[in-house]
Formats: C-alpha cells, sequence, structure tokens
C-alpha cells in the first residue's frame, strides 16, 4: 500500500509524465496572440517580468498579485488571465469538492518551502515541544492554506499531533492586509471537529498577543512578531536544523503554489502547457 510519503512523491512525477504525453502530440498551430500571466514578483520570474523569456508566437504580459486575488480570480467568474500562480491546496480542495475544472495544473512549483518555521507560541503558553499543542487554542488565518496542510501533516507523521488534538480558531483578518473571504474553497469538517471562528476584526497576530490563543498555524509571520514581540516565539527555536532534519527523513520539500494554464485557453492550444512549462 502506498503511504503518504510516496504518494506525494509519485504525484509529481505523474504529472511531469502527463506533460510529455501532451508536449508530444501538442499542435505548433497558435490561436492566442496575448498571454496574460499573474503571480507573485519571485527572482525566479524577473526575466518573464523583464521580457527576456517569453512563449514563442505570442506576446507575454506579467501581472503581479497576491495569493488572496490569485485564487479569488480563478476559483471566481473572471479568470481573467491565461496562466496564473494557484495556491496547490485551494486548488485541490476546489477540484475535489467542488468539480472545478477553470484552470489546468502544470508541473511548475513556483513556490516551495518548509513550514516548521510558521507555527507560533505564546510564551505563557506552556507550549515547549509539538505534543504540547494538544489540547491548546490554535489560532489560523486560513485552515485550508497549503502552509496550514503541510503543517498538520508534519504535526500528525512526526509528533503524533492529530488535527483535532486542537481547538481551532479561524480569523477573518490578516496581519499582513490579505483578504481572506476570497480564494478559499468551502471546508467540509465533520459535525464535531474542534474550530471556530474569532472575533471580528481581529487578526492571527493580535489574537496570539492577546492570550485568545495559544499559538498560531499560518503561511504568514505575524506582525507582532516581525515586530519583536518578546510575547511570540516559534515553536522550533532552531528551526533550520529541524527543517534540515525533516528533509533528510523524509525527502519532502513541500510545494506550496503551483503554475496553472485557463483549461479553455489550453483546449484551443494544445501547445501552450508544454511552452509554459
Amino acid at each position: 500500500m502506498t503511504n503518504r510519503r510516496e504518494a506525494l512523491k509519485l504525484s509529481g512525477a505523474a504529472a511531469l509524465g502527463l506533460l510529455t504525453v501532451q508536449s508530444e502530440t501538442a499542435s505548433s498551430e497558435s490561436t492566442i496572440q496575448n498571454i496574460n500571466v499573474a503571480g507573485y514578483a519571485y527572482d525566479r520570474v524577473q526575466a518573464i517580468r523583464d521580457g527576456l523569456v517569453g512563449i514563442d508566437g505570442a506576446n507575454v504580459r506579467f501581472q503581479a498579485e497576491n495569493i488572496y486575488s490569485l485564487n479569488a480570480l480563478a476559483f471566481g467568474s473572471e479568470k481573467s488571465y491565461e496562466i496564473t500562480e494557484l495556491g496547490l491546496i485551494p486548488y485541490i480542495s476546489r477540484y475535489v469538492n467542488e468539480g472545478f475544472r477553470g484552470y489546468t495544473l502544470i508541473p511548475v512549483f513556483i513556490s516551495r518551502t518548509f513550514r516548521h518555521r510558521n507555527v507560533f507560541v505564546h510564551v505563557d503558553a506552556g507550549i515547549e515541544k509539538p505534543e504540547d499543542l494538544r489540547g491548546k487554542r490554535v489560532g489560523t488565518p486560513g485552515y485550508g492554506m497549503s502552509a496550514n496542510t503541510w503543517i498538520r501533516g508534519f504535526l500528525l507523521d512526526e509528533y503524533g499531533v492529530k488535527a483535532n488534538d486542537l481547538l481551532w480558531i479561524e480569523t477573518t483578518k490578516s496581519s499582513d492586509g490579505g483578504s481572506l473571504n476570497a480564494g478559499f474553497a468551502k471546508y467540509y469538517f465533520p459535525d464535531d471537529f474542534p474550530i471556530e471562528k474569532g472575533p471580528a476584526g481581529v487578526d492571527e497576530s493580535e489574537l496570539l498577543l492577546s492570550g485568545k490563543c495559544d499559538a498560531l498555524i499560518t503561511a504568514i509571520t505575524p506582525k507582532a512578531f516581525l515586530n519583536g514581540n518578546p510575547k511570540i516565539r516559534r515553536l522550533f527555536p532552531d528551526v533550520k536544523a529541524v527543517e534540515q532534519q525533516y528533509f533528510r527523513k523524509t525527502g519532502l520539500f513541500p510545494i506550496m503554489h503551483v503554475v496553472a494554464v485557463r483549461s479553455d485557453v489550453a483546449e484551443e492550444n494544445p501547445w501552450l502547457p508544454a511552452a509554459a512549462f
């Protein structure tokens, strides 16, 4: 039987195999002249932004957007971009639970990072190790974020801490200014799953600093931590060493964001996914 880690590793290989088949059968005839690409303004897309790298036969225009806007536009009715960066887990949730087929993923993992650094605790909460999270109130600005999913995964696999061992408090506001009401899929929880909404207008950083939650699991570095508030620290003090050990043990380099081609455009231009890759 294939375990979780093996499945994660094999999924990337399967996607690459699919792309190879598509590229071999793709037509060179193009029906599109302008290709609008959206994503974060990473250093690794600088050549696209500068016009040094493009797609043959098309005018590529890059628009910098954050993941909240990218997800909202892709999963909503607008679908403004022919090629876009998307959150991996929100995409999978929409694909599986809601039959979303508006975009097709290609195996370009534009954002990958380890997430042990994204577990924060209040210094007065009595949390010294991951197992101490059991029974604690854990805030998050998005339960279905890709980062959150990976964190829940390593807490379970490496430390035996289950998601329902925690009392989740989901904020409706983010300390980085992102809109949490757009772009995320509907979650399907068991009736007895321990999750509740946080106070209106209170972000995850304020929630932890006030003591209304004991820890944070988030893709966002809370503002209070960035500002050096001594009441908030990382769960793993030597986080780099922990992440290195995790990689040596599992071989996993977690995928956060992926690149997707609008499905109707890909159908009309079957050469495009391989060209974008």
